[in-house]
């Protein structure tokens, strides 16, 4: 992607429902979305999704639903592997199929899951973005992994875990 886009772009990370609690879901989209909004006022107007269970998913759903009232987003999804859904909930994977349908490209990193295929799907992101707009409670994980990355890419980080 050329600078141009990079400048434009965000991309989100966060944690899987396991972390996420139940109660505080409607404050975190609400806080979701108030940043979508301030971003979109700023110039952003791409942003790229990595599609696991919990924050990324609510990212998804947020920009598709941005997009009724801001029409020049564009919604990229990164998919680690092809089957990335496989063991998924009906639930989970009725939400998933749901964004992969409405989303402007679906990039898919590898046909199937290989070790390191999720690192890969985050240095993806991280390198095309210029801003990450996080749900990070501190915790090891991928999640922290991923800030790391746009940490030591000079990315700006918009944590939402203290805005929720």
């Amino acid at each position: 992607m050329n600078r141009d886009l990079i400048a434009v772009t965000a991309c989100f990370t966060g944690h899987r429902p396991d972390k996420l609690k139940k109660e505080k879901i409607p404050m975190i989209a609400e806080a979701l979305n108030s940043e979508l909004a301030a971003c979109i006022r700023s110039g952003h107007c791409r942003f790229i999704c990595g599609m696991s269970r919990g924050f990324d998913l609510m990212c998804a759903r947020a920009v598709l639903k941005a997009k009724w009232e801001y029409s020049n987003i564009f919604l990229e999804l990164a998919l680690p592997h092809s089957d990335q859904s496989a063991r998924w909930s009906d639930a989970d994977k009725a939400a998933y199929d749901y964004v992969i349908e409405r989303a402007d490209l679906v990039t898919c990193l590898s046909p199937t899951y290989v070790k390191g295929c999720m690192h890969t799907r985050n240095r993806y992101m991280v390198d095309n973005s210029s801003l990450l707009i996080a749900y990070f409670d501190g915790s090891p994980g991928g999640t922290a992994n991923t800030v790391e990355l746009a940490i030591k890419q000079n990315l700006e980080i918009h944590n939402l875990y203290n805005k929720e």
